[in-house]
């Protein structure tokens, strides 16, 4: 895990994801004081920070393990998730350089 990782904000999905809590039980343990508490941004968005969220999965019994297959899931869904972009950007940008139109029936 990186200091990038460790610092970043992680909105309410993410810290669901990542810790396979649901939105309920996250709540709840964030009032009982089982779970790290959110910023408040000045806009009013909750975030988690990351090295928080992954400091209270390695305290868990057994965390290390599980943490561990989280964050390469985690990982992996982004990798795929940016090959994705990158592969849209590089298909619009071939077609607008074409001169073909931008919607689908345009296309041939």
């Amino acid at each position: 895990m990186g200091w990038d990782e460790m610092m970043r904000l992680l909105r309410r999905r993410e810290v669901e994801l990542i810790t396979g809590l649901s939105r309920t039980t996250l709540w709840r343990y964030e009032g009982d004081g089982r779970f790290p508490g959110a910023l408040r941004l000045p806009g009013g968005d909750l975030r988690w920070l990351g090295g928080d969220v992954w400091a209270w999965i390695l305290a868990l019994p057994s965390g290390r393990s599980k943490a561990r297959a989280r964050w390469e899931n985690l990982a992996a869904r982004r990798s795929r998730k940016s090959e994705r972009n990158a592969a849209a950007a590089c298909a619009d940008e071939g077609s607008a350089s074409a001169g073909l139109g931008t919607r689908p029936e345009e296309r041939p």
